[in-house]
Order: C-alpha cells, then structure tokens, then sequence
C-alpha cells in the first residue's frame, strides 16, 4: 500500500500544491491519504496540530492500537504533533476539495 501511495501522489492530489514536488511528494497529502488507508484497512482517522508548521496532520490507528503514518515525512524532525483527536471520514467529505483530491489518489492507486 505504501508503494501504490507514493506512486499514486502528486500535485493534483496535494492540499498544497504550491508546496508538493518529487523531493517531497509526501507534502499535503496526508487527509486523502489517510482516507484511502481506512477504505483499504478498517481502523480511525486521527487528526493532530502540528506545532512548528502552519498545517494539521492525518493519520491513521488501526486495530490494537496500530499507528499508521504514510505522510510523516513531509515534516521536518522539528516538528511537534498535538490536541490528537478522532474524525470521521464524513468530516473530511464536506470539504468538497478533499472529496475530489481522495478520488483522483483512490483511483490512481486502484490503477497501480
């Protein structure tokens, strides 16, 4: 899933794609990303403040606690992840962007 992901990124699919390239392909991707993982894997979508950016952060938990992070590294090791909390996919669904950005990454992983 990690390959097919990292594949499957790009400018399109980026929440920022002024900041997205091939050195940081990670960058903006982390909500659709997250999204694709709970499609495929079941489990919660945890969203975080990152202090020392000027963005939030998605993530995945999966059973037993299992912590799935596809899109750490679009973030310096500076970095600080806090006031976690649980959302629902439709949350993220309202943003009509996210909706659209999601269906370009699950259909270009699908195709890999």
């Amino acid at each position: 899933m990690r390959d097919a992901l990292e594949s499957a990124w790009s400018q399109e699919t980026s929440y920022i794609p002024h900041e997205w390239s091939s050195e940081n392909p990670a960058r903006g991707q982390c909500a659709v990303t997250a999204l694709v993982v709970q499609n495929y894997f079941g489990g919660t979508i945890t969203r975080c403040e990152v202090i020392g950016d000027t963005c939030s952060h998605y993530y995945n938990v999966l059973k037993n606690d299992v912590v799935v992070d596809l899109t750490k590294q679009q973030f310096s090791s500076a970095v600080l992840f806090k006031n976690k909390h649980t959302v629902c996919p439709e949350h993220l669904f309202k943003n009509e962007s996210t909706k659209k950005r999601y269906q370009i990454l699950l259909d270009n992983v699908r195709m890999t």
